[in-house]
């Protein structure tokens, strides 16, 4: 809601590629930093689509696809933001992608469909409600 937020900053980049076998093409995100109009506080929102296949990470793997999720973070993020990402990762809990952004992020929520590959993740921002919406 404007009258509840007011945007500092948006933007959006690519992040990881599919690989040849199952190409769609450039994976990005899409971020926005918001300031709270009561509290003054600020959160960094990102959404991300992961690559194809499945825990791949896409042609450049899944440790580059996580790296190149933190280094957005930390480049349009500010020190004191709460930090918000999701998506659908295409990537479960068992695939490398998931378990690089676990050493830097907190783990909030996991979807269940395809196997749990939607995630939300916090820099340990407090979770007030969890609710699985369904498989979309």
């Amino acid at each position: 809601r404007k009258q509840a937020w007011s945007l500092l900053s948006a933007g959006q980049g690519n992040v990881a590629e599919d690989t040849l076998g199952m190409y769609y093409g450039k994976r990005g995100v899409q971020w926005a930093r918001l300031r709270s109009v009561q509290t003054g506080a600020t959160v960094f929102v990102m959404n991300h689509h992961g690559p194809l296949p499945q825990n791949s990470g896409g042609a450049c793997g899944p440790a580059a696809t996580a790296f190149n999720l933190l280094q957005m973070i930390a480049v349009n993020g500010r020190s004191g933001d709460a930090v918000i990402l999701a998506g659908d990762f295409n990537a479960n809990a068992a695939g490398l992608t998931i378990k690089t952004l676990d050493t830097k992020l907190t783990r909030a929520i996991v979807g269940t469909a395809d196997g749990g590959i939607d995630f939300v993740f916090s820099n340990n921002v407090p979770v007030i409600n969890k609710v699985n919406l369904g498989s979309g």
